[in-house]
């Protein structure tokens, strides 16, 4: 038995080990790729720079009127008539500006993103660069609660009672509210929300359903400038009018569904 000569041996690239915050402070302040947080301010990493060499913030607001070292805005930026967060972080991902500033920070490189979707990932290869997250395909299918409900199922780990399935029409809703106490009703945005909630509230009156709670949003109001909103607040009434009370959850919505 031979060795192998140095010319045929592979080393593979080793991991750090880190322990300690002292550690990991020490290997961040080493490192040398660049290493990029695309969104439209940096407030969701504000301060990461003083941990981290190499580091860049890429946003379309100026926080900082100019004045920090790490900042990079694009000079020409048009029109601010962006539809969600995603469509901003690859107007700067696009930036022929970017792609000068990221050449001249070296090849390679990380990017750190909060909303991403397959235009980013498709930007931020042709510009050399990693993104720092998984796949978005991956994220948009364990956004869906009928796929997290069901991998928890799967594995056994414990839920709020549920029911899965697929409601095609009235008949099929009906169907799933069968011996059902009380719901959580969740709409996607867009349109078809009150028909949905009229449909949720009639299908539990025969069902003799004792309880809804609905996921609406904070701009709920007749005279919300949200159509969303305002149709969220006619969804509210459905529900009460069909004596189901006043059980709704006001979330703040993303800046993803800010032009609905």
């Amino acid at each position: 038995m031979t060795e192998p000569s140095p010319s045929s041996t592979t080393t593979a690239t080793r991991k750090p080990n880190l322990r300690g915050v002292s550690a990991i402070r020490a290997y961040f302040r080493r490192n040398t790729t660049p290493i990029y947080f695309v969104s439209p301010t940096p407030f969701n990493l504000l301060g990461v720079d003083r941990w981290i060499s190499n580091f860049h913030y890429v946003n379309y607001y100026d926080s900082f009127d100019g004045t920090h070292p790490h900042v990079f805005l694009p000079r020409e930026r048009g029109v601010d008539d962006f539809g969600s967060m995603e469509e901003m972080n690859n107007f700067l991902l696009g930036h022929p500006e970017f792609a000068e500033f990221a050449a001249e920070q070296g090849p390679g490189g990380k990017a750190v993103l909060v909303m991403v979707d397959d235009t980013t990932e498709r930007l931020a290869a042709e510009r050399g660069i990693d993104v720092a997250l998984p796949p978005a395909a991956l994220r948009h299918r364990l956004d869906s609660k009928l796929v997290t409900t069901r991998l928890g199922n799967e594995a056994g780990v414990p839920s709020v009672p549920n029911v899965l399935g697929s409601v095609a029409d009235y008949d099929s809703l009906l169907a799933a509210l069968e011996s059902v106490e009380a719901a959580y009703f969740s709409y996607p945005v867009g349109a078809g929300l009150t028909e949905a909630a009229g449909l949720f509230a009639a299908a539990g009156r025969e069902r003799d359903l004792q309880r809804v709670v609905d996921l609406s949003l904070d701009a709920a109001f007749p005279e919300s400038p949200s159509p969303q909103g305002r149709a969220e607040w006619v969804a509210e009434r459905i529900f009460e009018w069909a004596g189901y009370g006043g059980a709704h959850l006001r979330v703040a919505a993303f800046p993803k569904v800010r032009v609905y």
